[in-house]
């Protein structure tokens, strides 16, 4: 059983409604209601689709929609926001729309952005797009109340299901551009970068992403991390706790770190030292490459899952702002080599993905940080005194 409410005119000259329950069904081509209470209304709309009936609506081409259909609400869940819980076709004059609504979940809002900030955002980003989309508030003086965007359909010939699914794609692009822009605007001191990683391997992926900060703690630059699920993708976020002017050492070093599990020098340059940071960066490395491995059946499918973390894969997601000093650009020197990491990545015009690393140079730079900072001579702790190459 559905919802389903009539409205027209009476005979008498008004007007008024009738809500009821009913059912959906296909007679020839024609998807109409039924009924069991007689009425005078012709125009009719749906909602609180049962499973069986929606799936045989999403399945349905728009003109096979009874003429007299204003609209059908559809349940509509999908992964990229939680603010999505249906989708309604609605019909004009020969003409259908799709409609995303945006109402639901507002009240465990727990977003760095305000609820206005974002349909403020989106309804900008609306206005620029050339009429793919139309923003339609729901209570125009109060969008907190939630909002619908609004899609033509192409053609009346195409099924519901294809419909939805082309303008959901769209619709994901343009809430994940609003959602990068505003984490852009709240989040000038970090670093944030969000990433799409394949369900069998986010967990994975998500736990080399959290050791980057022991990486840098290794490098001598200390930084706090921030790691969650965001619109369907993972936003992966570091702040340096020495201030913005350290953004851009890290971003070089998330350039490099990216890399390891797919560098064909990484195994043989770490198998040759020795300090724990290096071996446990190493069994980091490894892990991910194992569990890649045991996530995909055939060698091409892991070189593709490997991508997942490749920053010039993403590099449209990267976030990069500060309120320190701008980063001066570098000319490069006379042999095209450009230093980004000290002097151990550099830029180059020909090499590779765009840049050459120093891998065992960098490996050397590793120091686990308690070998650095002891302000305690080892002996008044109970322990030997250090060696001379310590």
């Amino acid at each position: 059983m559905v919802t389903i409410v009539l409205s027209g005119k009476h005979k008498s000259g008004g007007s008024g409604s009738l809500h009821t329950q009913g059912e959906l069904r296909k007679k020839g081509a024609s998807l109409i209601y039924k009924i069991q209470a007689k009425t005078e209304f012709r125009r009719w709309r749906a909602s609180d689709l049962d499973d069986a009936t929606a799936n045989m609506v999403w399945e349905c081409r728009f003109r096979e929609i009874d003429p007299n259909c204003d609209a059908i609400e559809l349940p509509f869940i999908v992964p990229w926001t939680n603010l999505i819980s249906t989708a309604t076709v609605t019909l004009s004059k020969g003409a259908a729309a799709i409609q995303f609504n945006f109402v639901r979940n507002f009240e465990n809002w727990a977003n760095p952005y305000s609820i206005k900030e974002y349909a403020d955002a989106i309804q900008a980003a609306a206005a620029e797009s050339d009429g793919q989309f139309t923003f339609v508030p729901i209570d125009p003086k109060k969008l907190t109340e939630g909002f619908r965007l609004r899609c033509p359909t192409r053609s009346l010939e195409h099924t519901i299901r294809d419909e939805v699914s082309h303008w959901a794609e769209r619709i994901k692009v343009v809430c994940a551009n609003v959602t990068e822009q505003l984490m852009r605007n709240v989040r000038r001191d970090s670093l944030v970068t969000f990433f799409d990683f394949p369900a069998p391997i986010r967990s994975s992926c998500q736990q080399y992403l959290i050791y980057f900060v022991q990486f840098l703690e290794d490098l001598g630059i200390e930084a706090d991390s921030e790691i969650k699920e965001e619109a369907g993708r993972v936003l992966f976020s570091i702040t340096p706790r020495e201030g913005p002017e350290a953004l851009k050492k890290i971003k070089d070093a998330l350039e490099v770190y990216l890399e390891l599990p797919r560098s064909p020098e990484f195994d043989t340059a770490s198998s040759a030292l020795r300090d724990v940071a290096v071996v446990q960066l190493k069994a980091n490395v490894l892990h991910l490459q194992s569990q890649l491995m045991l996530a995909q059946a055939t060698i091409q499918a892991k070189d593709a899952a490997i991508q997942a973390l490749d920053l010039t894969v993403y590099q449209q997601w990267q976030l990069l702002s500060g309120t320190g000093p701008q980063v001066k650009e570098h000319k490069a020197p006379d042999n095209d080599e450009e230093p980004i990491l000290g002097d151990t990545v550099h830029i180059t015009k020909y090499e590779g993905k765009g840049f050459k690393v120093d891998l065992p140079r960098i490996l050397r730079k590793l120091k686990r940080t308690f070998r650095r900072e002891r302000s305690t001579p080892s002996n008044q702790r109970g322990l030997p005194p250090p060696s001379k190459d310590e």
